[in-house]
């Protein structure tokens, strides 16, 4: 930047006597020299200030790159988390595939806490989806619900 824009910057927030000493300042720093103080005072004067000058800034937000990766990558996650909630869905049915392919009966209730037993380890299973894995299961029929009582399971092979 030179002397002249420093200048009118500083002329137009401060007095005349604080930009020409701030000038001088900046000049010794400079050039390790002194300046004279006539140049400045001749350019300070010759400046005529703007009263009837409005700047009128209008501002526009423009979408960045950060912004339109984040619409993507909201779209992104929900794709994701609806793939992670079926492959836990998968993965409780073939827990308790297995569970009842090793013990042939149980009781709802025994079953339902192996299953939250197994699956603890990988992730932390809710109640309700552990029974609509018992209800899929069923309805596939790998697992049936015992005649007599209902909250006895059999495996069917």
């Amino acid at each position: 930047m030179l002397v002249t824009e420093y200048k009118i910057q500083l002329f137009n927030k401060f007095s005349p006597s604080l930009v020409t000493t701030v000038l001088q300042l900046i000049e010794k720093e400079r050039n390790n020299q002194s300046i004279n103080s006539g140049l400045i005072s001749e350019t300070l004067q010759s400046y005529v200030y703007g009263n009837n000058f409005r700047y009128r800034c209008y501002s526009k937000s423009m979408p960045t790159k950060d912004s339109t990766a984040s619409t993507f990558q909201k779209k992104d996650d929900s794709e994701k988390n609806a793939s992670i909630e079926s492959a836990k869905e998968l993965n409780l049915e073939a827990i308790i595939v297995r569970i009842m392919k090793t013990r042939k009966e149980m009781r709802h209730q025994q079953l339902v806490s192996d299953v939250v037993g197994v699956v603890k380890k990988r992730f932390k299973p809710e109640i309700s989806h552990v029974k609509r894995s018992i209800d899929v299961l069923i309805e596939k029929d790998y697992i049936k619900r015992d005649a007599n009582e209902r909250d006895l399971y059999q495996y069917i092979a």
